[in-house]
């Protein structure tokens, strides 16, 4: 279901659809925009859409200086980073606030020729993230700490570089990830062949004992590679395990199409309240209780759905498989085979 139908179906539950004569009372560009909140208030409650993001243990490159410079980005380029500041960790206390760095190169394969470069710890999550869940290094399961924990254990780790095994997410900016070391920039990478277009071969050498099927068309699914951003399309990178990190969170949804149809009613409810809540003409505050209280009831059926569903499964992946809480007993039954004196 697209936005489009969704609001349909929200101005006819209204009665303001279509409009016969005059104004319609809510505007469709009104309603779709309560439809995306709902839609953002849904996933971020329910927590139900799973994502995982790979900043990547490399050293990372920055090619602009200021957001300002990216409407000036021409066909083809790459953004990769905001390059903040490029002589080294003194010049932090000289940049602009929440500046990354330092970054003393402009391009990826730059760092292959350079004498000296450096692992910068703090890295951006995606803007959509609502919570992480877990965070790995080398398939090890790093540990979230607090700052002041990192301050009382070490006064230098903000600088100190190595193989990262702790993660903070509190005082570095909303959005951003600390990791502890900083990363040593040892991470095995896919070598992929041009720099434009699509990804069409994989080189069998570099994925194991796979190769793709076909030789025409594109590829669209990668045999133990998890589909990130999205669920459609076809991958355009590929992210190795070895000595990288990676993220896993749950994230806000950016297109309605991710949400199945029998769950985007709770969604158009939402709207539905929105819309009859807005002080005009149309306010129903008694009616838009009552469609903010269906949308929380589906909030409260996708959250046991999901309890149940976590609870069916035996262990997580990564970790030790969870044991019952009662093992079973290791002797028969009481009184199994035994003579039992009768009162009567």
């Amino acid at each position: 279901m697209t936005p489009w139908e969704a609001a349909n179906d929200v101005l006819s539950r209204l009665d303001d659809y279509p409009s016969v004569g005059g104004e319609s009372l809510w505007t469709r560009s009104e309603v779709e925009q309560y439809i995306t909140d709902g839609f953002n208030a849904f996933t971020r409650m329910t927590k139900c859409i799973f994502d995982m993001a790979y900043p990547e243990n490399l050293p990372p490159s920055g090619n602009y200086v200021a957001d300002w410079e990216l409407g000036y980005f021409e066909s083809g380029m790459v953004r990769h980073s905001l390059l903040g500041y490029s002589g080294g960790y003194w010049e932090k206390d000289y940049a602009l606030p929440g500046a990354l760095g330092p970054m003393n190169h402009t391009q990826p394969w730059e760092a292959t020729y350079l004498d000296t470069t450096f692992a910068v710890s703090v890295r951006d999550l995606p803007e959509d993230v609502v919570a992480v869940d877990r965070v790995t290094q080398n398939w090890h399961t790093m540990g979230p700490e607090f700052s002041r924990w990192f301050e009382k254990n070490d006064r230098s780790f903000q600088t100190v570089s190595g193989d990262p095994w702790r993660y903070s997410l509190d005082r570095d900016g909303i959005g951003r990830m600390r990791t502890v070391a900083a990363g040593d920039g040892q991470a095995e990478t896919v070598t992929a062949v041009g720099t434009f277009g699509l990804l069409r071969y994989a080189d069998d050498d570099e994925f194991g004992t796979w190769s793709p099927s076909g030789i025409w068309g594109c590829l669209r699914e990668v045999p133990e590679h998890f589909p990130m951003n999205t669920p459609f399309g076809i991958p355009r990178r590929l992210f190795l395990e070895t000595d990288n990190t990676r993220v896993e969170f749950y994230r806000l949804g950016r297109e309605i199409e991710e949400m199945p149809e029998r769950w985007v009613k709770y969604v158009e409810f939402y709207a539905q309240a929105k819309c009859l809540e807005r002080d005009g003409p149309g306010q129903d505050l008694k009616l838009s209780q009552h469609f903010m209280g269906r949308f929380n009831e589906g909030v409260d059926r996708m959250m046991k759905r999901l309890t149940e569903h976590r609870r069916a499964v035996s262990g997580k992946i990564g970790s030790a498989g969870r044991m019952p809480t009662q093992p079973a007993l290791a002797r028969l039954p009481w009184q199994y085979g035994r003579q039992i004196r009768r009162g009567y």
